[in-house]
């Protein structure tokens, strides 16, 4: 037996699976251009501080953090952006 995705949905290896020798496969839904799969969603993707779901929804250098998109670690926001923070100096100040 072979098995086919439903219409609006498109595998995630190949059109015609064998369950048998791949029982993971899976079907994705189809989704427009600037939306994103997961599973049987479709999500769009958001700006820093919307909420998101899964981590392709966040702008580069950011992640989904309990829900929001956020900068990652050693970066932080500027504006839309997040940007990479200065590497911390290596000295350390010489006293008064």
């Amino acid at each position: 037996g072979q098995c086919q995705c439903l219409s609006g949905f498109h595998p995630a290896v190949d059109s015609l699976t064998h369950p048998m020798k791949n029982p993971s496969q899976t079907c994705s839904r189809d989704c427009e251009n600037e939306a994103l799969s997961k599973d049987t969603s479709c999500m769009k993707a958001g700006a820093l501080g919307s909420l998101c779901f899964i981590q392709r929804q966040c702008p580069q250098n950011s992640g989904c953090y309990r829900g929001r998109c956020m900068c990652r670690c050693g970066y932080e926001q500027k504006g839309d952006k997040c940007l990479a923070l200065p590497p911390p100096p290596t000295t350390t100040p010489q006293p008064n």
